[in-house]
């Protein structure tokens, strides 16, 4: 296969998941993706699959995806589009992350609260009303 071909280290995700080239296969490769897409298929994907394998299955898809974009000749975009994907999956996964790991020590220890009793608003939730995150 070209993708395997062109990026040596792809190969064992390629022959690892089938699926996903077949996915490709399908015309999932030409257009770009932003963040608000990439926050929904996280969120997705995490509910179906759980957090480490939602994500996992996520990240892999969208790299091959995005590289097999780099080599078709008409859907190849500017390296910023190429860049500005790989960052909004980059923070669609850690803020998915971080929402599990907020979660788990929310249960494990109780709410942060303030001096004056009050719950404490988290990071995640306070960079999702940022409008960074929208």
């Amino acid at each position: 296969m070209l993708l395997a071909s062109a990026y040596p280290a792809m190969a064992p995700l390629i022959e690892a998941s089938p699926e996903d080239v077949a996915l490709l296969a399908r015309g999932g490769a030409r257009a770009a993706r932003d963040a608000r897409f990439y926050r929904r298929a996280a969120a997705s994907l995490v509910a179906r699959e759980g957090v480490e394998r939602g994500l996992r299955i996520l990240a892999r898809r969208e790299k091959l995806r995005i590289a097999l974009r780099e080599l078709l000749p008409q859907a190849s975009g500017d390296v910023d589009v190429t860049a500005q994907e790989l960052s909004d999956l980059a923070d669609a996964c850690i803020g998915a992350a971080l929402d599990e790991a907020l979660a788990w020590a929310d249960a494990r220890f109780g709410f942060p609260m303030t001096s004056r009793g009050e719950r404490c608003r988290s990071w995640s939730s306070a960079w999702a009303s940022s409008g960074d995150a929208s």
